[in-house]
């Protein structure tokens, strides 16, 4: 969820309320991939869960605290494999590579992301014209954020 709030700026609809609770532990499921498809298989929860696992997979070579690992145990291997908008990823840097290839769609969001923390407050409806300008004048050069600041510094909402 993170990770496509906060990167591509695509974040999934909140799960809706009769969707069920995932528990690992008296659920039957081998891996991670297993417990997710069982929750998948509910109605409630495929469409989301479409969006919201690729990326969490191309992070499950990190544990909990953000160890680097290749397995789960002994006789589980971990597997960061995934397909995102389409196209498969074998890992972290395969997803990375892919959501670069999109960087206007990540400048954008980085831009709403630094704007909000600069006003100190959400974006309002009136504020997208100016963020679709900087995200374009940002463009003209390739999205360096060190550009996209000194933009956000000098616009309009910032400067109210």
């Amino acid at each position: 969820m993170w990770v496509l709030k906060n990167l591509p700026g695509t974040p999934p609809p909140p799960p809706p309320k009769e969707a069920p609770a995932l528990v690992p532990a008296l659920d039957g499921a081998a891996t991670v991939r297993d417990l997710l498809e069982k929750h998948r298989n509910d109605a409630a929860c495929v469409e989301c869960h479409r969006q919201i696992d690729p990326a969490g997979f191309s992070l499950e070579a990190h544990d909990p605290i953000g160890r680097y690992r290749t397995r789960y145990s002994k006789t589980q291997a971990v597997d960061t494999e995934g397909e995102y908008r389409g196209q498969p990823f074998d890992d972290i840097a395969g997803l990375k590579k892919l959501m670069l290839a999109q960087i206007r769609r990540f400048a954008r969001s980085l831009i709403v992301r630094i704007s909000e923390y600069g006003m100190g407050r959400k974006l309002e409806v009136s504020d997208l014209e100016t963020i679709e300008a900087i995200t374009v004048e940002a463009g003209k050069d390739g999205f360096h954020v060190n550009d996209m600041i000194h933009l956000i510094a000098e616009s309009q909402p910032i400067n109210k």
